[in-house]
């Protein structure tokens, strides 16, 4: 037998409307704040049940704003991700420094397990699915931790299988077997993640993208002698001065200890293979100009002069 909905109504709860529908959200939806114009008359409506370990909602209500604060998430940090459709007024979904505002017809994803404020200032009707993180972050893992709200638009591709779906699942007169539900379930995640996958996968800010350019910059030119700080960021369109910051944010090293680790490394991989006849020939082609520098660098690093290293891999040995 299909579970029962729960119901709640500020018509039966007048005039404590406000705090009755604070305990209803808690309750139906989250952990969480509620706030709204004290000199109107509040009215909402939801319905909420919990299937297959996703908890599904519908609701409409006058404006207001839900808060979910950190004091919430510590208290009762929430594993799952919020999947809602908005099907009258608008939502104004704010986390971290992102705002989304989702129209009629939108999709928004939100993470329960950061703060996060959604502000209604219309009169709302929602549909809610709170996915497990698990089964969704299992089929796009860039979606196990979101930072920041997403929106699926109106207009995507699988935007009329996504609402039917979530319509399906949230619609109170409709009485659904458990594996109808997992199976809607399970259609949901696959639609949210196809879409969401690209768009969630955080891109790689413009200062590492630069400092990649300019590791494999250095990747090339290795064996360089001249390899300075001023002709690597030459060749990356960069000042030297944001060429050392690079190295100090991302490398954690200067750039002259970074060019000297990965010529020791390279070093030591050509002797330890045995791809070499001499030492001077490995140090040469590893950018070193100087034999004794090198060998004292390489014995700094590695414990041993690299002509005993080399002997030691030599074919025949």
């Amino acid at each position: 037998m299909a579970p029962q909905w729960h119901r709640w109504s500020t018509l039966d709860h007048q005039p404590h409307a406000l705090t009755f529908w604070h305990d209803a959200v808690c309750a139906g939806v989250l952990d969480s704040e509620f706030t709204a114009e004290p000199s109107t008359d509040f009215n909402g409506t939801m319905f909420s049940q919990t299937r297959s370990g996703a908890r599904l909602v519908t609701f409409e209500s006058s404006p207001h704003v839900i808060r979910r604060s950190q004091r919430h998430v510590n208290r009762h940090n929430g594993d799952h991700l919020m999947l809602g459709l908005q099907l009258q007024g608008r939502a104004i979904l704010s986390q971290g420094d992102q705002q989304q505002c989702l129209q009629q017809g939108e999709f928004g994803l939100l993470d329960t397990s950061s703060a996060f404020d959604i502000t209604f200032p219309d009169v709302t009707a929602r549909r809610l699915v709170l996915l497990p993180r698990h089964a969704l972050g299992a089929r796009a893992p860039a979606l196990r931790r979101l930072r920041a709200p997403l929106r699926l638009p109106a207009d995507m591709a699988f935007s009329p299988i996504l609402a039917e779906t979530m319509r399906l699942l949230t619609d109170t007169a409709i009485k659904l077997e458990d594996r109808t539900v997992d199976t809607l379930l399970g259609t949901l995640i696959e639609i949210v993640a196809l879409q969401c996958e690209s768009s969630a996968t955080p891109r790689a800010p413009s200062t590492e993208l630069s400092f990649i350019t300019a590791q494999r910059h250095i990747e090339r030119a290795i064996a360089d002698p001249e390899l300075t700080p001023s002709s690597v960021a030459a060749a990356c369109r960069i000042s030297v001065r944001t060429l050392h910051r690079l190295f100090a944010r991302h490398a954690e090293l200067s750039f002259e200890a970074y060019v000297m680790q990965a010529r020791l490394t390279l070093a030591h991989n050509i002797l330890s293979a045995g791809k070499t006849r001499t030492v001077s020939e490995a140090a040469f082609s590893c950018g070193f100009n100087n034999l004794s520098h090198f060998t004292r660098r390489f014995s700094e690093r590695y414990g041993m002069l690299p002509v005993d290293m080399l002997k030691q891999h030599q074919p025949g040995r």
